[in-house]
């Protein structure tokens, strides 16, 4: 098992960090077949539970993210609207359970394309994945180090507040480090926004494990051998990629200047 884990992150993590790099269209392309891959496991879980999902419907849609997201992010709203007009035939769970699916992963996930389309691209992509790496490793070494007092074991059994405050101390730290060596931001600004993105990876990760106990799995997928599937990799990134999007828009572009 520790020697898959091993090998997928030898490969997939190098793979990430050229292909986000290169940007241009190889990085949306990227992206693409991660949040489809993902759709297709949110879909599994879903209809596992006798809940029908229009699954090339939602990857149409998720093209049109894709597409709005690398040309103008501030129009993902629209895309939003159209799975909404495009979902409503359907009978209401399965309505709703598109709805959330196309919110949950495909919007998510889009906003890494509009992050390597800003200024800075490339080291605030880096920056989105530090602090769910920092987060997750710091989680993991405190949690097994002091880890005594459970946070929501009827959903997370292994996840301690010990562990997630240990995730939160790491991602502080890695991110300033990070930004005095690298990005050069306002240092008060990129540690609150390391500090709540910290909190929201940890929530993220928290409702990939609530969504598989609802569907009766342990895994979301088998994609990455060691690590399940996409959903498992990227729960943290979820909810991280359109905060570190937005804050940029709105506090470090003010910080330096750009508005």
């Amino acid at each position: 098992m520790l020697k898959q884990r091993f090998l997928s992150a030898m490969l997939f993590v190098p793979f990430l960090l050229i292909t986000m790099y290169l940007g241009g269209l190889v990085w949306p392309a990227v992206v693409a077949g991660v949040i489809i891959v993902a759709i297709k496991e949110y879909t599994a879980m879903v209809q596992g539970k006798d809940i029908y999902q229009p699954f090339w419907l939602m990857i149409i849609i998720t093209f049109i993210f894709v597409a709005i997201a690398y040309y103008d992010a501030n129009m993902l709203g629209v895309a939003i609207a159209l799975a909404l007009v495009l979902f409503n035939k359907a009978p209401f769970p399965s309505f709703t359970m598109a709805v959330c699916g196309m919110l949950y992963v495909s919007w998510s996930f889009s906003h890494l394309i509009a992050i390597r389309q800003l200024p800075d691209g490339f080291w605030l992509i880096l920056l989105t994945f530090l602090i769910a790496w920092a987060t997750d490793t710091g989680a993991y070494a405190f949690g097994m180090l002091f880890g005594k007092h459970k946070i929501m074991p009827a959903i997370s059994p292994k996840k301690s507040w010990e562990g997630a405050i240990g995730g939160l101390v790491t991602c502080v730290a890695v991110i300033a480090l990070y930004n005095y060596f690298i990005l050069d931001y306002p240092m008060a600004a990129i540690l609150v926004i390391a500090f709540l993105c910290s909190v929201l990876g940890q929530i993220g990760d928290f409702l990939e494990s609530w969504l598989k106990r609802w569907a009766g799995v342990k895994d979301a997928g088998k994609f990455l051998p060691g690590h399940g599937g996409i959903l498992d990799r990227f729960d943290s990134i979820i909810l991280i990629a359109p905060f570190i999007y937005y804050a940029y828009e709105i506090i470090l572009c003010i910080g330096r200047g750009g508005i």
